[in-house]
């Protein structure tokens, strides 16, 4: 593994040291704003800031935004690893895993070549292995949820930081815990919502079920259309849009195929009439795809870049992403490239974060072998 850095010129040898970790860090939600950004020129992974400068580069090929100080980068040799790296890009963790997450709560799920799910801190130091879990996701208000093999299918329930079962595995699906409530399945297929000691506080009668994302908010879906209730499962806005997403104190809503806005009362504040369009975040603008094209619209939903990218994403801090053919470039709130559109690839990590709010490498499976 190989990279280069702004302070040293030329190709620098990484030298190994031990264990990687890896952990999304979901409790802090969206990253509003980036400070590196990693992106590809052919082989080369490169972080640059905001003005295109690069801090350092490497041949990595998978690369995460920095989280708790550290990136997740996979090397790009016959028998690619991952590992975890510093601000210079040097690694702190050795580059031996098979799979990882990124870091959350100082913590990271890896798996090595023929090994079960580990749970291991930012010194790389193994605290513990789950050994009958078959997949394992990112620590959330200090619980991650597991699965274990149960007949044809798979049961599921939550460990907590020190690798104590806490909820045992017995629901057929369950999503993160947020607010101290976790959304879960039971064997009828019906969703519910369960408290930290595992106690339902919302019955399954829903036929999908996100966390929530306020402390008295959360989406449900029931025969293919979806609404939102409150913490005591009351209705808040009616189950009559075919998808929903949070955006802020606003939904992202699609009717008739088409995408606008609601508030959280179940008002319209942007006519559904946008082939695609993802979130606001808190920013001004938002990406919308008005027939081939995307553009930008504001909160009235004007259009105030016009429609020109053949991709575009949400805003990150002061910058959107956006795309020219293949080419990958940055622009302002105003539509000016910062970063002229050059780059073949830009991090899944950054798109993920952009687009949905949470890290790409937030999971993982176990490679040992089922008996």
């Amino acid at each position: 593994m190989e990279v280069f850095s702004k302070k040293r010129i030329g190709w620098l040898m990484l030298t190994a040291m031990v264990l990687a970790v890896s952990c999304s860090d979901r409790d802090a939600g969206r990253m509003a704003s980036v400070s590196r950004i990693p992106v590809w020129s052919e082989d080369t992974c490169r972080y640059i800031d905001n003005k295109d400068k690069t801090d350092f580069w490497g041949k990595y090929s998978e690369a995460s935004l920095f989280r708790e100080k550290y990136i997740l980068v996979k090397t790009a040799e016959s028998n690619p690893k991952f590992g975890y790296a510093g601000r210079d890009g040097k690694f702190i963790i050795a580059p031996v895993y098979k799979q990882a997450t990124v870091f959350s709560q100082g913590l990271a799920w890896v798996v090595k070549r023929g090994e079960a799910p580990s749970v291991i801190n930012k010194k790389g130091e193994l605290k513990f292995t789950l050994r009958e879990a078959h997949h394992v996701r990112q620590f959330c208000e200090g619980l991650a949820a597991y699965s274990v093999h149960s007949g044809n299918g798979f049961l599921w329930g939550f460990v907590n930081t020190s690798g104590e079962t806490v909820i045992a595995p017995a629901f057929q699906r369950v999503e993160d815990f947020s607010f101290g409530r976790a959304a879960v399945m039971n064997g009828d297929g019906k969703w519910g919502y369960i408290d930290r000691q595992g106690e339902l506080v919302i019955d399954c009668r829903y036929d999908e079920a996100r966390s929530f994302h306020r402390e008295n908010r959360a989406i449900v879906g029931v025969n293919g259309l979806y609404g939102v209730i409150d913490a005591k499962g009351d209705g808040v806005v009616a189950t009559e849009y075919t998808a929903m997403r949070p955006d802020g104190k606003w939904l992202l809503v699609e009717r008739n195929k088409k995408w606008g806005w609601c508030s959280e009362a179940g008002e319209t504040v942007i006519d559904p009439r946008f082939e695609q369009a993802s979130c606001f975040y808190g920013a001004s603008l938002a990406p919308v795809r008005i027939g081939q094209k995307w553009a930008y619209i504001n909160r009235k939903g004007k259009v105030k870049i016009k429609r020109q990218f053949d991709r575009a994403l949400p805003f990150v801090g002061k910058l959107a992403a956006v795309w020219a053919g293949n080419r990958i470039g940055f622009i302002d709130e105003k539509g000016h490239y910062v970063i002229n559109p050059q780059y073949d690839k830009i991090s899944d990590d950054y798109i993920s974060n952009a687009q949905d709010g949470v890290s790409c490498y937030s999971r993982v499976v176990t490679d040992r072998p089922h008996r």
